[in-house]
């Protein structure tokens, strides 16, 4: 949101005149939709102060005054309310309807073959921030972290072609941090998830992403895998591998080049080192209600 100031007046009185000081202010607002890019509602208020004495606090009275005439406006109110709350009922409703996907069998030796793994990893636009997701599906299933699209219906997502696409937020879980999306028209090579031998505990795995800066899309890192843990009643997967802001729903792979977790958080500290955790990919099917053929 961002208001310009149309006009300005102040006004000092000395003590034989009363000893007040007023000021006006009219400022036109603009409420800025960083997900399409466009302003999506613009309105103007006028705001007056008074203040006894000669000092600046009419200017800011006045300022007071121009925003209170701005959160009364219905149609603002409307747009900036947080509707994520009413809208964990909708996702609870589709979390309850099973997804049948058409299941890809394709298995990749990394990191020879990293090139083909990347054209299934894409970058996520939710508004001022970003992810990773991945595609499971020719016909455009992909998998994220929950926190990425938390609170959206639909985001843009640009595959490694560099088509930007938009995908609807389909399915869910907060507290497994694992959401599926799915678009009509971007062009991938899928995935397959490792939903059958558990790869062991010390193998290599890779993560994609894009971490810190969106010019930092489809950077890939490799560590082990440090463990399978249950924290707070979530499946997890331990590992070394290097994850930072904006990796967050990106696949993490065994040297098959399937999928065994998303990437979801990490211990950060002065003292801590090599902490990162992802969704272990053999509790997705069940947390979000999917099948595969």
């Amino acid at each position: 949101m961002g208001g310009t100031l149309k006009d300005i007046s102040f006004n000092t009185y000395a003590p034989l005149a009363g000893g007040f000081s007023e000021s006006q202010v009219f400022i036109t607002w603009e409420l800025f939709d960083t997900l399409n890019q466009n302003v999506i509602f613009e309105f103007s208020t006028y705001g007056y102060a008074k203040c006894d004495g000669v000092g600046g606090q009419a200017i800011f009275n006045a300022f007071k005054h121009a925003l209170r005439e701005l959160m009364a406006n219905d149609e603002f109110v409307k747009l900036t309310t947080d509707k994520s709350s009413e809208k964990s009922d909708e996702f609870q409703y589709k979390h309850s309807q099973l997804i049948n996907i058409e299941a890809e069998h394709q298995s990749f030796k990394l990191p020879e073959e990293l090139e083909k793994v990347l054209d299934a990893v894409v970058l996520i636009k939710a508004g001022q921030t970003h992810g990773t997701g991945f595609a499971i599906s020719k016909d455009g299933y992909l998998l994220t972290a929950a926190h990425v699209v938390s609170g959206l219906d639909k985001v843009h997502i640009v595959n490694k072609l560099g088509q930007t696409c938009e995908a609807e937020v389909l399915k869910l879980d907060k507290i497994n941090d694992v959401a599926l999306i799915k678009t009509q028209d971007c062009i991938f090579n899928p995935l397959e998830l490792e939903l059958e031998n558990r790869t062991s505990i010390g193998a290599e795995i890779f993560a994609i992403g894009t971490p810190l800066n969106e010019n930092l899309s489809w950077s890939t890192t490799k560590g082990v895998l440090s463990g399978y843990r249950n924290i707070d009643g979530k499946r997890c997967i331990q590992t070394d591998t290097s994850l930072n802001p904006g990796s967050s729903g990106g696949p993490l792979l065994n040297k098959e080049g399937k999928v065994v977790g998303v990437v979801s958080w990490k211990i950060s500290g002065t003292e801590v080192e090599g902490i990162s955790f992802g969704i272990d990919i053999e509790a997705v099917p069940y947390v979000l209600g999917l099948s595969f053929n």
